[in-house]
């Protein structure tokens, strides 16, 4: 199964501002959702991309994040949830197929947005519903979207939607890829992608960047072209540095950011204006596509990045969501830098029990085997020599037991004499080294040396 979180204001409790969405919990139910999926979203390196993905969906949306000086759209109260999924690596499903745990996502989070007791619904309000699934995606968490759009076409068709219908419902679902290969098939979703096309690891990757698509960009005044490949699949394409980084999304080219934060915007504001509206308001690619070109214009007309996202700043909305003063983003920034050291905190003192556990363990272990292997008195001397404490009764015990060193010494001292003495005797009685050699069972150098000593 997939796991799937979402980022929450920050606080004593939860100082990440990220947790875990509850078993019994269906956030696309609930309202509009952005699901942001990394290249890592099936792997053990999830959960640790999760956290930076949705930082960079909120700075596309112009909302506050650490350090940057937006729009300032406040997380606490926003209209949209911003989820993140990760493969549950744990799970009894954990080896299950790609295509299999997509399939338990749909049934999961979908399928009820669009059925009831597995039948269809109005297709009017299931479109309407639908506005809640907005999905951003990152290089190979592509993969992902391309396999959701094919198997909920099909569930669409098994519980009872003709194809037409199941592809109207599917249009309202948008999906928005950064840095990635295009969806191939025949996609029904609302897309725009956004890509660098010197990008190395999507440049070759079964995308139609052809020579002529390329000449066409690098003609492009600032380089920055507005593709339209099918009715809701729209491309925007610049030439950059190459460099495969989402962050550089957010800061390059010159109306690339803001066109971003358009499709983010429109997408989103259309699904919060589904969410509080009696009749479906359809999501048209058309529009969105309109609004870029604005500010694409405005690139070629010589307006900065920093003058163009201004013009894009005063139009977000987002329901009326609430912005906050630089003032404000500047003391959250702080508040952040100090849970960023209780955190430290918290893991290295989660790591020095760990280590103290540890030791623990290796001294309960060393105790079990002392008492097994000494006698008695000595396991004693041995866990007092460690610092445990004993009666006046043990110590005498102790004082007046030898140790199982001093034991086995005494032994071997007396053992040598015995030899010693045997030797001498056997050599004032006229045996020989060659008798001794010849002796069964005895191993010769002992012999000779033993011998050899007594002799000198």
């Amino acid at each position: 199964m997939y796991i799937l979180y979402k980022k929450v204001p920050k606080n004593e409790r939860n100082l990440r501002g990220i947790e875990q969405v509850k078993e019994d919990e269906n956030p696309f139910m609930d309202g509009p959702c952005l699901l942001c999926v990394s290249a890592q979203y099936d792997n053990s390196l999830a959960k640790k991309s999760n956290f930076g993905i949705v930082k960079e969906a909120m700075k596309m949306m112009r909302m506050r994040v650490r350090n940057i000086y937006n729009a300032g759209f406040d997380l606490d109260g926003f209209p949209v949830t911003f989820l993140a999924i990760e493969k549950d690596s744990n799970g009894t499903d954990r080896n299950a197929r790609s295509f299999q745990l997509v399939n338990q996502f749909i049934n999961k989070y979908i399928a009820p947005l669009i059925s009831e007791n597995d039948q269809k619904i109005d297709v009017t309000q299931a479109m309407k519903k639908m506005r809640n699934v907005n999905i951003m995606t990152y290089c190979d968490g592509t993969l992902f979207t391309q396999e959701l759009e094919d198997t909920l076409l099909e569930k669409m068709e098994l519980i009872g939607y003709s194809s037409d219908e199941a592809k109207q419902i599917q249009s309202q679902m948008a999906i928005l890829p950064i840095a990635t290969m295009r969806l191939y098939g025949d996609n029904k979703s609302t897309i725009f992608s956004f890509k660098d096309i010197n990008d190395g690891e999507i440049r070759f990757s079964g995308d139609d960047i052809t020579p002529e698509v390329q000449r066409i960009i690098e003609e492009a005044p600032n380089k920055e072209v507005l593709f339209r490949r099918k009715e809701r699949d729209y491309r925007f394409c610049y030439s950059g540095d190459g460099a495969h980084r989402l962050k550089k999304y957010t800061t390059d080219g010159i109306a690339l950011p803001a066109c971003v934060g358009a499709a983010f915007g429109y997408v989103l504001e259309n699904a919060i204006e589904n969410s509080r509206s009696d009749t479906l308001i359809e999501l048209k690619a058309s529009d969105i596509a309109d609004s870029m070109e604005e500010y694409l214009q405005l690139a070629i007309d010589g307006k900065s990045q920093e003058e163009i996202l201004k013009v894009l700043d005063s139009k977000l909305s987002y329901g009326g969501a609430r912005r906050m003063s630089k003032e404000e983003a500047k003391l959250l920034d702080r508040i952040d830098l100090l849970s960023d050291v209780q955190i430290k905190v918290e893991r290295e003192l989660i790591s020095e029990i760990e280590q103290l556990d540890a030791m623990n363990e290796r001294i309960n272990a060393t105790t079990k085997a002392v008492a097994k292997y000494c006698t008695p008195t000595n396991y004693k001397r041995i866990i007092g020599e460690a610092g445990y404490q004993w009666g006046p009764k043990q110590l005498k015990e102790i004082a007046e037991t030898p140790s199982d060193k001093e034991i086995i010494e005494q032994y071997q001292k007396g053992k040598n004499i015995l030899i010693e003495n045997a030797v001498k005797n056997a050599i004032e009685s006229g045996i020989t080294q060659d008798d001794v050699k010849m002796a069964p069972g005895m191993r010769a150098g002992t012999r000779d040396d033993l011998i050899d000593e007594e002799i000198k």
